[in-house]
């Protein structure tokens, strides 16, 4: 037995021996590397997974509210007054992949995907997978970054960044700021999209796409200028479509930290009728445990006028929403909106949602090199 320990004993100084002398791994360009799973702190993670899950409880606006909802369904063309659970922001998950290349190049992937957390149904259009975003891109800090694939329209997300409820939510004005041919319609597919530099206070965004992969001879067009350094945001944008169809949102908003105040000035061209629309919005964190974000309250009017007053369900109307969010942890925040719509014609309704979201982010573990 004392021999038989003995040599166990040897054996183990052996293997570590050998292990110790093994030559470390190394890296393309044949320097040492660390293991596998590492990660320099001044390179972005690989691959992360997140996502946002968003159920409550909503009273239906008369008229369609969800800018993305599926045109393919019959549901989507007609509204309900009456309560029911329903994703009242969007939900989604998506992967996104960061690399860092040679001479200061970086490719970019990702892929998200809308869907409604209440019944599990996916809300792409026709049931297009990754309907949210869907590209492949490379970007350089000095000349800015390209996409190619789906992803959404530079005027749209322009005339998002003044919506306190960001196009979700009772409350909000939604589709009725950015009128495409079809409600939901503020994506590009195979789009060629260019944005400048994030350094610049200067923005620039330039795309070419077709909007649906149904109708591959569709060509989209649209491009966004802003000037984004706080306290402010001044910016505008044109989004064209077949058809005749157009929209130019024009935006401005100041952002003192506590108090946020934003208006945005929409003229279109939809289904060959002129509308006009006029958005003002505001917003006010207040402070708590240390948080600046704890407790959020939003309000906005919009003003929505549509040449000839009535085109089908679309109308000039008058909304005032009122709302906020109180967040119980960095993941988690709990909603609250209500709206009272007046159309010109017909007497005016209340709409009003609850809702609870909680949003995850993940860096996945991946190998840096390939052993």
């Amino acid at each position: 037995m004392r021999y038989a320990a003995l040599t166990s004993l040897m054996l183990l100084a052996a293997v570590t021996t050998v292990s110790a002398q093994r030559p470390p791994m190394t890296g393309p360009a044949g320097g040492a590397a660390p293991s596998p799973y590492d990660r320099d702190a001044l390179y972005p993670t690989p691959v992360k997974l997140y996502g946002r899950v968003n159920v409550g409880v909503r009273k239906r606006d008369a008229t369609p509210q969800r800018i993305d909802a599926d045109p393919c369904a019959a549901s989507s063309a007609t509204g309900s007054t009456g309560w029911a659970v329903d994703g009242v922001e969007r939900s989604r998950v998506g992967l996104l992949g960061t690399e860092v290349l040679d001479r200061g190049l970086m490719a970019h992937l990702q892929l998200e995907q809308s869907f409604d957390p209440d019944t599990g149904a996916l809300r792409g259009p026709c049931g297009l997978a990754f309907d949210a975003r869907a590209t492949v891109g490379l970007s350089d800090r000095s000349w800015g970054r390209i996409d190619l694939g789906r992803t959404d329209q530079p005027a749209w997300l322009l005339s998002q960044r003044i919506d306190p409820w960001s196009g979700s939510g009772t409350a909000s004005p939604d589709w009725r700021t950015y009128v495409a041919p079809e409600r939901g319609a503020t994506r590009s597919s195979g789009a060629v999209t260019y944005t400048s530099r994030d350094e610049s206070p200067w923005r620039v965004a330039l795309q070419v796409g077709r909007p649906l992969l149904s109708q591959p001879d569709r060509h989209d067009s649209g491009v966004s200028l802003a000037y984004d350094r706080l306290p402010w945001l001044v910016g505008a944008g044109y989004q064209r479509w077949p058809g005749a169809s157009w929209a130019q949102p024009m935006v401005v908003a100041h952002d003192s930290g506590t108090r946020r105040l934003a208006a945005a000035f929409t003229t279109g061209r939809f289904q060959g009728t002129d509308y006009r629309n006029l958005f003002i919005g505001w917003s006010a964190p207040e402070m708590a445990k240390g948080d600046p974000a704890r407790l959020e309250w939003r309000a906005g009017v919009n003003l929505h006028h549509v040449d000839g007053g009535r085109v089908g369900d679309w109308q000039s109307h008058t909304k005032f929403g009122l709302g906020g969010r109180y967040r119980l942890s960095h993941h988690a925040w709990f909603a609250w909106g209500g709206a009272w719509v007046k159309p010109r014609a017909g007497s005016g309704h209340a709409a009003a949602d609850v809702s609870l979201t909680y949003a995850f982010e993940r860096n996945l573990r991946v190998p840096q090199w390939p052993r």
